[in-house]
């Protein structure tokens, strides 16, 4: 199973960034449209345009074409914020320029769904049971420790849906507890 983030955020982002472009354009074709403004908030033949303008107008390219082009990224190759193989479970914990951390099907003792709330906002969430968290963050990315071992994961960002990750996860945590032998016949 692999849960890739929402489409949603990157899409705005290079979305937000396309204005800022265009008044980089604008501005070093000659201000058309920022003179027309300039006009109208200041009547009369004055320049409106001072030194500040240009390094306000580099400003507005630079941050303007990161969030295009990382938006844009993002759409294209979406980031994998769950990955569930044989080892464990790969989970976006260090931020956006890190590895994902690693919990083992032997650290996981439960899973379940809840409503995450941070800072007053409720979105679905994750809770996972952890035995043993020495290899994760403190201070995890997109997520909290609700006390030492309930590790609380926000889930409203990503492009499947909880009950199945929950599912998904559940049924590797209640295989990996089954005896050996149950349910295939006759015990030897």
């Amino acid at each position: 199973m692999v849960v890739r983030r929402h489409a949603r955020g990157p899409f705005w982002i290079a979305v937000m960034g396309v204005p800022l472009l265009a008044v980089f354009y604008d501005f070093a074709t000659g201000g058309t449209l920022l003179n027309r403004l300039g006009a109208v908030v200041y009547p009369g033949d004055i320049d409106v345009f001072e030194v500040r303008d240009v390094i306000w107008s580099a400003v507005f390219a630079v941050v303007g074409a990161v969030a295009v082009t990382w938006g844009v990224w993002e759409l294209a190759v979406p980031r994998k914020v769950l990955f569930v193989d044989e080892a464990g479970v790969l989970i976006q914990l260090r931020g956006l320029i890190h590895r994902n951390s690693r919990i083992s099907w032997s650290q996981l003792e439960a899973v379940e769904a809840i409503s995450y709330v941070f800072d007053g906002e409720s979105t679905d969430g994750i809770s996972l049971t952890i035995s043993d968290h020495a290899t994760l963050p403190r201070n995890p990315w997109g997520a909290r420790w609700v006390d030492e071992h309930t590790l609380a994961i926000d889930a409203g960002a990503w492009d499947t849906p909880v009950a199945e990750v929950v599912s998904e996860l559940t049924g590797r945590v209640e295989a990996r507890e089954a005896p050996p032998g149950e349910g295939w016949g006759p015990s030897i």
